[in-house]
């Protein structure tokens, strides 16, 4: 809040600090329940200061070494300053682990846990499951890997094509990074595509996520995109339902509530549309670009002689 009420003060700008105001009521207690606003931080003080390689890329990285998903923001890093965030980037993480291997050996151990999770019941490739349990028959879930996920048969391939269709999205967005199609969009834009990306095709959707939602999309508002406020509404509808679902109607969830199901429907269905709207900005922009680009390259082209003449 600190950060965004002294940038704001110099632009004139408060929005970004309401919009973080509201993430406490749309989130509610877990908000001061989980560890997730410290790389929230980290990523915010990066996007407010893009500009600076080694404040963007040592803040990401630390943000990194807290919580794995700050490391997509180094899809909105400016493609001139690439080489140094990446440097920057790499020294901070490099000794992050190495301070933090020497303090504690086991530091590194979630991420070989990650490769053995299912499919948690909140998240959108388990809805067909979950309206499955709420109407012919019931779906058995059980508690692993620290959260509740769907034993049924099919959970696996459905975890599979979801981490496909998240690896292509980021991909198309990191080929657009590499050949200067995001040049014109606002890095903070682009970070918050590259999140809704990655948490719509996770194979966990947990209520705490959309805080880092937040904090990227409060950083947005400095230079609201097209629909801005309606992205702010369908990602605070999501997140509100969140809150109501956990804890509140988490075991009638588990058991199929036709209430509880339609709120997560809801849920994940005003989710996705607002990634849908913020890649349909960011495309737009990038195609802008592109066909920009292709006109200037036949304006340049020497003019073919006419024989005849």
């Amino acid at each position: 809040m600190l950060l965004l009420l002294v940038r704001g003060r110099k632009l004139s700008n408060n929005l970004p600090a309401i919009t973080w105001l509201a993430t406490a009521l749309v989130i509610g207690p877990i908000l001061l329940g989980r560890f997730d606003v410290f790389p929230t931080l980290a990523a915010v003080f990066a996007l407010l200061y893009v500009s600076s390689p080694k404040k963007f890329g040592s803040a990401l990285a630390i943000g990194a070494l807290l919580k794995v998903w700050p490391i997509l923001l180094l899809l909105a890093t400016p493609k001139k300053m690439l080489t140094k965030v990446l440097l920057w980037f790499a020294v901070t993480f490099g000794m992050g682990c190495l301070l933090l291997s020497i303090w504690w050996e086991e530091s590194f151990s979630f991420l070989g846990e990650q490769r053995s999770r299912g499919l948690q019941i909140e998240s959108v490739g388990a809805l067909p499951y979950q309206l499955w349990n709420a109407g012919p028959a019931s779906v058995a879930s059980a508690f692993q890997f620290g959260t509740i996920e769907v034993i049924a048969p099919g959970t696996k391939l459905v975890s599979l094509l979801v981490t496909l269709i998240g690896i292509a999205l980021l991909g198309r967005l990191c080929f657009w990074r590499i050949f200067g199609r995001l040049n014109s969009v606002q890095p903070a834009d682009i970070a918050l595509l590259a999140l809704l990306f990655a948490i719509v095709s996770s194979r966990v959707l947990s209520p705490q996520f959309l805080i880092w939602v937040f904090g990227v999309l409060a950083v947005c508002a400095f230079a609201p995109q097209q629909n801005f406020r309606l992205i702010f509404l369908l990602i605070s509808i999501s997140g509100l339902l969140g809150q109501i679902l956990y804890p509140g109607w988490y075991v009638i969830f588990q058991q199929g509530s036709v209430v509880a199901v339609t709120a997560q429907t809801i849920r994940i269905v005003t989710l996705i549309w607002a990634t849908v709207l913020v890649w349909r900005n960011v495309s737009y922009a990038a195609q802008q670009l592109e066909q920009g680009s292709l006109l200037t390259d036949l304006r340049q082209r020497p003019k073919a002689t006419n024989p005849g003449a």
